[in-house]
């Protein structure tokens, strides 16, 4: 027991003196993370509205492998991103392992699907009678895209907010 309060002590210590290392690695963790997130962000929504707006044949199927992927744990992914940027992955001449990059990309990797999955829910909790009367008002397929997106805005907000939490915590 003394141990670990011994250790909050000492980590308390470090926070309150802003120590330069703690202060190294919590700027690193917020700077991949809130690259990563954006790089989800950029996938993700578009994906969202792409599979919500259009009805294809397999539709259904594509958002159930995009749920089951929300359950993936992180170390399957890990393991993904690893077989492809090792050495003798298939993007192992771009010498990315143990890179920023190759973190960037594991935890894009690892939050698309769920901003994607966050996207097509705030949209499909939007009243239909907005896409129905954009379209009925002449409003191209553009035009409804945004009309929804204003009015999806804190859904996709807080899509967004999800996956900035589950990267940090990683």
């Amino acid at each position: 027991m003394h141990y670990l309060a011994e250790s909050l002590g000492k980590a308390m210590s470090l926070i309150i003196q802003c120590d330069a290392d703690l202060a190294t690695i919590v700027w690193f963790s917020l700077k991949i993370s809130l690259i990563s997130t954006l790089a989800a962000a950029v996938a993700g929504i578009p994906a969202g509205f792409a599979i919500y707006l259009n009805k294809f044949r397999l539709r259904r199927a594509l958002i159930t492998v995009l749920n089951s992927l929300l359950a993936v744990p992180t170390v399957v992914i890990a393991l993904f991103v690893y077989a492809f940027i090792s050495r003798r992955g298939m993007f192992g001449s771009f010498n990315l392992l143990y890179t920023q990059s190759a973190i960037i990309i594991g935890q894009t990797i690892l939050v698309i699907p769920m901003v994607t999955i966050f996207v097509i829910s705030a949209l499909g909790h939007l009243d239909i009678r907005y896409r129905n009367t954009a379209m009925t008002l002449g409003a191209d397929r553009w035009q409804t895209a945004r009309l929804l997106m204003h009015e999806a805005k804190f859904g996709v907000a807080s899509a967004v907010a999800a996956a900035f939490g589950r990267i940090i915590s990683e």
